[in-house]
């Protein structure tokens, strides 16, 4: 059955998003914290650089005139002394045609940054008594820094959201598929269930409407059109029995381990067959060397899952044929198989055959009795109880299911 695929698309689509914005979020955030980090340092640093140089030429100019040269520390410093409006003194530079224009006093004490003739520059003004210093220092180099910090992590970022895209990409993808997968299951099992209980009720309406048609027939008259009906009725109430079944199984319950006596179990299955055999004309065996042979699961849920397997045993098999149980011990493991002389299951069948519903064609066409369902209940089982399930079989030969406990 196809299914809706703007459903997935859309889907798929919301979670690349929520992908590469959560990831991308985690790596913008830590990014700029970076930057900020880093700008905040460099700016300490020639901050800091720039008080050690107001803190020299200031003893310098308590230890002598200021007439004298001022030896700078940082050959990047340029130094203004100011005598109110007069300049005192100024080291020589080759950035201005002229005085550095005077910061205005609400600026004193601040560091400040000003652009001039394309360079970039670190300032402050301090007073030293009457005497107003300021320090100017040329940052084109931790302005370039910056910058190219700044350039190579948004190159990062870009180059990481484009990989986290195709990432996020391919992991919907996967994601998704069980999840199809899934979705596919439950579109073919309401489709399939919905088919196979179609058929018994259109058999059954068919036959009261004939019944309606001709009010004046007796019950002994209509006797044959009654049984159908009946018969199809029991069909779909085990098919409904069964759903119930399979629908607990799907819900993993509370699974109450004990102490199982395998033997006396499988005995009492037995025993429970065997005027059916004998009904039948089948050979039915036990078979067990044990004497004791106990594990540790549910006792309810695995004779459950024993009865499913050798009711598709009496059922796939014809009068003459042998069904055999048989208990043997594998290293720490129990091994419980069921095994037939029936019909047989076609390779390309095998992995079907635990699909809900599923019947093979020549299943169908010998009118064999069944609704799909039991072995879909059995896995569940076996999954619940971690079992592991083996089946071997060729067509005209045989089945047999092995469970490993």
């Amino acid at each position: 059955m196809k299914i809706n695929k703007n459903i997935f698309t859309q889907t798929r689509k919301k979670l690349i998003k929520m992908y590469v914005s959560t990831v991308g979020g985690f790596l913008i955030i830590p990014t700029l914290l970076i930057y900020i980090f880093f700008t905040t340092t460099l700016y300490n640093n020639v901050d800091s650089e720039i008080n050690s140089e107001f803190q020299n030429i200031s003893q310098q100019l308590d230890a002598s005139s200021y007439f004298r040269p001022i030896t700078i520390k940082d050959p990047k410093d340029m130094v203004f002394v100011y005598d109110g409006d007069r300049i005192k003194y100024f080291t020589k530079n080759e950035y201005f045609d002229t005085l550095v224009p005077r910061i205005s006093n609400n600026k004193i004490g601040k560091f400040t940054n000003y652009t001039n003739e394309g360079h970039i520059f670190r300032c402050v003004s301090q007073y030293k008594g009457d005497l107003l210093i300021q320090i100017v220092r040329n940052i084109d180099s931790e302005v370039y820094s910056k910058r190219r910090l700044l350039y190579t992590l948004s190159i990062a970022i870009i180059i990481s959201l484009i990989g986290i895209y195709f990432v996020a990409l391919y992991l919907t993808k996967k994601v998704l598929v069980p999840i199809e997968n899934v979705w596919k299951n439950q579109a073919d099992f309401i489709q399939e269930a919905s088919h196979e209980l179609r058929t018994p009720i259109s058999i059954i309406s068919s036959k009261l409407e004939n019944m309606l048609r001709n009010p004046d027939k007796t019950i002994n008259e209509e006797i044959e059109k009654i049984a159908v009906s009946m018969s199809e009725i029991r069909k779909m109430n085990k098919m409904v029995n069964g759903l119930l079944d399979l629908s607990k199984a799907d819900v993993i319950n509370d699974i109450n381990v004990e102490k199982v006596d395998l033997i006396s179990l499988l005995r009492e299955v037995h025993e429970s067959y065997e005027d059916i055999s004998m009904i039948q004309e089948k050979k039915f065996e036990f078979i067990c060397s044990e004497e004791v042979f106990e594990v540790d699961t549910d006792q309810d849920k695995l004779k459950q899952l024993i009865l499913i397997l050798i009711s598709n045993a009496f059922k796939y098999t014809s009068r003459g044929d042998s069904i055999k149980i048989i208990l043997e011990r594998n290293l720490d493991k129990a091994v419980i198989s069921i095994s037939d002389t029936g019909c047989g299951i076609k390779k390309e069948d095998l992995n079907k055959i635990f699909d809900r519903f599923f019947r093979s064609e020549e299943v169908r066409a010998n009118h064999i009795e069944g609704s799909g369902i039991g072995l879909s209940i059995a896995k569940l089982i076996a999954m619940n109880l971690s079992i592991k399930i083996k089946v071997k079989s060729d067509v005209g030969e045989g089945t047999t299911f092995s469970l490993m406990i």
